[in-house]
């Protein structure tokens, strides 16, 4: 379809003749666009999945080449790690190189560090860890399955560990995470599980991970009878900002472990896929289905922009 062609193969002669076709759509989702590495902008739709890099003093964009659908991704140094659909892969660019396309040879770029399914079949989240040593990523476990797990690669000795969701928060997928000044991970969950699953749990909930020990100390509601946190950014002020579904906005404070501030969005609509990040000035913007939001730390004011 996005090559606007077709084949059709004749029953006798097994004559192939190739049709050109043509339409006119809205495009593709994009699941993840970011500032990365070189200054520029990179992403990935799906579907179909398609990596894609734009830069911004110049206008290009350039389309790298089809990889699994990327469904989130963090960079560190030259480098972007991708987490894709399906079968919850793990992968790394190295941008200085040329795309040769997805491979598990060492001469492959992007090149696969590990396959996570069924206990992440749809990643939601990644996320470079500080300490530039460890990659995490999360999302919706397999078809059929109840309950997303937390994959973490250690990328000097290429180790991965899986906690399953049991031991994070049971019945329900981890979407959201993010590093606290101190290391240790805060994570939003989800209620809903793989294709063709009903929720078992109520509502979603906030985790922290010790990060010394991977095991999760910390668990409460944010917001009562949410379904789960879609968005979720530590701030330069240590507390941590989020929005679930339904849009509520809340203020969650990780030393006193607990929630200092809710506000309803409802007017703006739902949020969009991994739609809350921080800006350079420090602020947190939030992208809904009607509205551009500009979010103040300190003083929780919303602004539609």
């Amino acid at each position: 379809m996005d090559g606007k062609w077709l084949e059709v193969s004749g029953p006798g002669s097994g004559e192939t003749r190739r049709l050109a076709i043509d339409y006119r759509s809205a495009g593709p989702n994009l699941r993840f666009v970011f500032a990365g590495p070189g200054g520029k902008v990179w992403g990935a739709s799906g579907h179909p999945p398609w990596t894609f890099t734009s830069d911004p003093k110049t206008g290009v964009t350039e389309i790298l080449g089809r990889a699994r659908s990327g469904q989130a991704a963090d960079a560190a140094g030259d480098r972007i790690y991708s987490a894709e659909y399906s079968g919850g892969w793990l992968s790394v660019l190295d941008t200085k190189r040329p795309w040769t396309g997805e491979g598990r040879e060492a001469s492959d770029n992007p090149r696969v560090l590990g396959e996570y399914q069924p206990d992440i079949n749809q990643p939601y989240a990644a996320l470079v860890h500080p300490d530039g040593r460890h990659v995490l990523m999360s999302g919706w476990p397999g078809y059929g399955f109840v309950g997303g797990g937390l994959a973490i690669y250690d990328l000097e000795t290429g180790e991965s560990r899986l906690i399953r969701h049991p031991d994070l928060v049971p019945d329900q997928s981890t979407y959201q995470l993010a590093a606290l000044p101190n290391g240790d991970i805060v994570a939003g969950t989800n209620i809903s599980g793989g294709h063709g699953t009903r929720p078992v749990a109520k509502e979603g909930m906030l985790y922290i991970l010790d990060w010394k020990t991977k095991t999760v100390v910390h668990r409460a509601v944010p917001v009562p009878g949410a379904e789960g946190v879609h968005g979720l950014v530590v701030a330069r002020d240590g507390l941590v900002y989020a929005i679930t579904t339904p849009p509520t906005f809340f203020v969650f404070d990780p030393a006193a472990r607990k929630v200092i501030h809710r506000r309803d969005l409802a007017e703006y609509g739902t949020i969009a896929y991994n739609g809350l990040k921080a800006g350079p000035d420090g602020k947190i913007y939030a992208v809904m289905a009607k509205a551009l939001l500009r979010i103040t730390p300190g003083t929780y004011a919303v602004e539609k922009l």
